[in-house]
């Protein structure tokens, strides 16, 4: 776990765990897929940081928070999950080819969509402006995020 705890720091402790599965019960992606906020965390703890990154579960989270958010110990499992993906990232290794179009769009825009225009249910279109809403706010510098993206991304192409 001495990669992982140098990631996360010392607020985050996987070893709080009791394994209660509240984090994985309020988790999307564990309803479809074969992952479980609660294991992800356990393998951390255990040193199994190598077997997580290689299985791709990282990869499948909505980042919906929930885990985060139901944790009644505070362990973070969201947290634990965005320090593996900074670790699959300082290891090189290649992010999935389904990447391809969500990353196009962060290097472009800086957003994973653009904001959209929708219909209300009288069926009128509306947008961000039109509901006086601020524009969403990008990188601040958006060529530096764009040149530390592509370095993270290494192979897949945008």
């Amino acid at each position: 776990m001495g990669q992982l705890r140098a990631e996360i720091g010392l607020e985050i402790k996987p070893e709080f765990c009791t394994q209660c599965g509240k984090c994985s019960s309020g988790c999307p992606a564990a309803r479809l897929l074969d992952i479980r906020p609660r294991k992800i965390v356990l393998m951390a703890y255990l040193g199994m940081e190598d077997e997580v990154l290689r299985s791709g579960w990282l990869w499948m989270c909505s980042d919906c928070l929930a885990c985060e958010e139901r944790c009644p110990y505070q362990v973070g499992p969201y947290s634990i999950i965005m320090a593996l993906r900074e670790l699959y990232a300082e290891k090189g290794l290649r992010l999935p080819s389904y990447y391809g179009p969500l990353a196009s769009s962060l290097l472009k825009t800086g957003f994973s969509q653009a904001p959209i225009r929708v219909r209300t249910r009288e069926f009128k279109r509306v947008d961000r402006e039109s509901l006086g809403l601020q524009p969403p706010r990008g990188p601040m510098d958006m060529k530096r995020f764009s040149e530390n993206l592509k370095a993270v991304l290494g192979g897949v192409r945008a």
